[in-house]
């Protein structure tokens, strides 16, 4: 695929790239060839648009556009670039295979300040609890894009989301009836699990969706399961169900989905730590959207509000 096409993909389609994750690594592909061709200021470009969009938990990734940033002396964005890489695993050591070892020696006492911290970080990583997600977040996926990509007669999803339900029941003995939060799977892992979350809360079990859902309002009180998330979750399984969202998080066309009590809809919203409508969609600067006829924004304190 020659190089015009795949930037035309990358930076003119934004939802291809919340739909198909190989936008993704053509975007690290156009990038590493970018740099690999002496092309550093095409290839930061490129970097920059994938952690932007993508947030990616690679430390390689980092320590790739890191290597840009560093060519072209912008030794800010390395310093800031090699944190990440530390936060997600990478070592003093790696620094001299993407030959930044120059960086180490002008920027030592920061860089040794960022490791030291990274370390401590790492220290309550709990890779235990890191790996069951990553495998949920795996089989959770690999079924839905094998069903979505194939003809094939068997849909497994349902197998897989009630094995995943009882791997979650098991994450949650091992964490103490809590949710793992950044802090002990990383942003990665938190985005994994969010993902799996958000397919079981579709199960038909109204068994398992009680206890899922004492679960998850549980990491609403302890703010280690986001507003955002569960409102997604409650609005995509009502809107299935009853044709109208709760808490209007799920955009449609140039608006939002029909929404249960619209009157009320800030105040519900801000119940569970999101701000208004309103300030949604004006926060959403990759879209036009357009707000309810009927909807007027409600007078709610923001302060307490818990943002995407």
């Amino acid at each position: 695929m020659n190089n015009f096409l795949i930037l035309f993909l990358f930076f003119s389609f934004p939802y291809l790239n919340a739909q198909y994750a190989n936008c993704y690594f053509l975007g690290i592909d156009l990038g590493e060839q970018y740099l690999d061709a002496g092309k550093i200021e095409e290839a930061l470009i490129v970097f920059d648009k994938i952690e932007n969009r993508f947030s990616p938990g690679d430390p390689l990734f980092y320590l790739k556009s890191a290597k840009c940033s560093f060519i072209l002396n912008n030794s800010e964005e390395v310093c800031r670039k090699l944190n990440k890489s530390f936060l997600y695993g990478a070592t003093l050591e790696d620094l001299s295979t993407y030959q930044l070892g120059g960086v180490v020696d002008y920027e030592s006492a920061r860089l040794n300040e960022f490791y030291a911290s990274a370390r401590t970080h790492l220290s309550r990583f709990n890779f235990e609890l890191y790996d069951l997600v990553s495998n949920m977040y795996t089989a959770d996926t690999f079924v839905r894009r094998h069903i979505m990509h194939t003809n094939e007669e068997f849909d497994y999803t349902e197998q897989v989301d009630s094995i995943n339900y009882l791997v979650l029941k098991n994450i949650l003995e091992l964490n103490y009836g809590r949710l793992p939060s950044f802090r002990e799977i990383g942003q990665l892992g938190v985005s994994k699990l969010q993902v799996v979350l958000l397919h079981l809360g579709g199960l038909e079990n109204a068994d398992n969706f009680s206890d899922l859902l004492e679960i998850l309002e549980t990491g609403l009180k302890y703010r280690t399961y986001r507003p955002i998330d569960y409102a997604l979750l409650m609005d995509r399984r009502t809107y299935y169900r009853t044709g109208a969202g709760i808490y209007g998080t799920i955009l449609l066309g140039d608006g939002i989905i029909p929404v249960s009590d619209i009157s009320t809809l800030d105040e519900t919203r801000h119940k569970i730590g999101l701000y208004s409508l309103q300030r949604q969609l004006e926060k959403n600067t990759d879209y036009s959207y357009t707000l309810p006829k009927e909807y007027k924004e409600q007078a709610v304190k923001h302060l307490d509000c818990i943002d995407y």
